[in-house]
């Protein structure tokens, strides 16, 4: 056998093992993000070449990435929860958003039907659930700003290697168990959760007109469905027409014309 073979066939062999072991101490959610660095570079490899594989490569870069960040966010969840602090702070922010997001749902309802969006309750609750997606992107976007600045003190944080320096800086410091490689992958969570929260900012900014009358859309056909009636004893209504009843003896028409739904606010008059 060639020389040449044998050194480069040792050679590999030892690559192999180095790899190997330095891959096998890794966390799960360590690997996940090796993983999809991996995935990353052979996307960029193979798309000038093939584009469906690359395609496939990207896309299970992109599941592995989501896994390892949904990961650390979890352990994140779980540490916050260890604290009655963090648990008031977790309920506080929960119960804000709700009501942020019902009194969006409501202000958009009146804009809708030009009435008290109160007696449609039912539209409001179910376009809420839209409108919490819309708050957590928002959340996110704006962490992208603050997070730069938080994220060097996290970094800071996990670079230091003093422990009792730590306790003293912070008081709710406990060492934990060794983790491989700690700092880099510390610099890869803190890039990938201000890549997450830079990819919310972007579409907030470029994508909130579309999605905003995507809802409206959504809204005014839920009310359309499920909040007025086709028929009515003292009203006089048509092909397509519906009708809810309001208070003072005003009721809501809705006229559909294909995928069109308009809403006019009148006086039911007596049918004859």
């Amino acid at each position: 056998m060639n020389t040449v073979d044998v050194a480069f066939r040792n050679w590999l062999g030892r690559a192999w093992i180095f790899v190997s072991g330095h891959y096998c101490v890794l966390l799960p959610n360590q690997k996940a993000y090796v993983n999809s660095a991996v995935l990353f570079f052979f996307y960029f490899v193979l798309r000038p070449f093939w584009e469906d594989l690359s395609t496939g490569f990207l896309g299970f870069a992109f599941l592995l990435w989501g896994m390892a960040l949904c990961s650390d966010l979890l352990t994140f969840y779980s540490k916050v929860t260890e604290t009655i602090l963090g648990k008031i702070v977790l309920v506080a922010i929960a119960s804000t958003g709700v009501n942020v997001a019902v009194a969006m749902s409501a202000q958009l309802v009146n804009d809708v039907i030009g009435w008290d969006p109160g007696s449609f309750v039912h539209t409001i609750a179910f376009v809420s659930i839209f409108q919490g997606f819309t708050l957590t992107l928002f959340v996110l976007g704006v962490l992208f700003a603050v997070g730069i600045v938080f994220g060097f003190i996290f970094i800071v944080f996990h670079f230091s290697y003093d422990e009792r320096l730590l306790s003293a800086i912070f008081p709710w410091y406990v060492a934990g168990r060794s983790v491989p490689h700690k700092r880099l992958t510390v610099l890869v969570q803190a890039a990938s959760f201000l890549t997450l929260c830079w990819f919310a900012y972007s579409w907030v900014a470029n994508e909130q007109p579309r999605y905003q009358a995507f809802i409206e859309g959504k809204a005014r056909l839920f009310l359309y469905s499920f909040e007025m009636y086709e028929k009515a004893p003292t009203c006089s209504l048509t092909q397509n027409q519906r009708v809810a009843f309001l208070e003072g003896g005003q009721v809501l028409v809705a006229n559909k014309v294909g995928d069109e739904i308009t809403f006019t606010v009148r006086s039911c008059p007596i049918a004859e």
